[in-house]
């Protein structure tokens, strides 16, 4: 982790706020990354510009013209990037490995409660599952029936608080089908 080397950043964290966006959550691990870079995300082959940088103190983002090698910062409105992504100088392609995730645990069959709740469930599960690498949402091919997968059912329940509180969807939880 040198200051004299090319910027690269590593994703770590990305968070859905109902007024900024999408956050993203970074350490840089070289360079200096200034207020107003554009850097390459090497996993997307895409352009990403780091308007605005800042430092967390709880909620509250601290804007900062620059971040050293080693510094955390976060940043809003990434169109492209998302948890795990490398992004650094295009001159200078290094990518860090991904974060290796266990498989999910638990599955539930998942239902919304009424026909306005499902509407908002795909958009609600979507930007979560952007959140949460753990989070799995697919439907069963034999039963035809949308499920949940997470590491427990803490997770599930935590998961289905969040989509009540900030997307106003409610769901039921269910005992997944065998298909026969």
């Amino acid at each position: 982790m040198f200051d004299s080397e090319p910027a690269s950043v590593f994703i770590f964290k990305t968070v859905s706020d109902p007024f900024s966006g999408r956050i993203s959550y970074f350490k840089v691990f070289s360079g200096i990354l200034k207020n107003d870079a554009s850097l390459q995300n090497f996993n997307r082959s895409t352009s990403e510009k780091f308007a605005h940088i800042a430092v967390m103190q709880g909620k509250q983002a601290i804007p900062v013209q620059e971040l050293h090698a080693g510094d955390i910062g976060a940043v809003a409105k990434l169109r492209e990037t998302l948890t795990g992504d490398t992004l650094g100088d295009k001159n200078a392609p290094i990518q860090y490995p991904p974060v290796k995730l266990p498989d999910p645990a638990i599955t539930f069959a998942i239902e919304p409660k009424s026909r306005a709740d499902e509407d908002k469930l795909g958009a609600g599960l979507h930007k979560l599952m952007e959140e949460d690498s753990m989070l799995r949402f697919f439907r069963d091919p034999q039963t035809k029936e949308f499920l949940i997968a997470g590491t427990g059912q803490q997770h599930i329940e935590v998961v289905v608080a969040k989509m009540k509180k900030r997307y106003h969807a409610e769901v039921v939880l269910k005992r997944p089908r065998c298909p026969t």
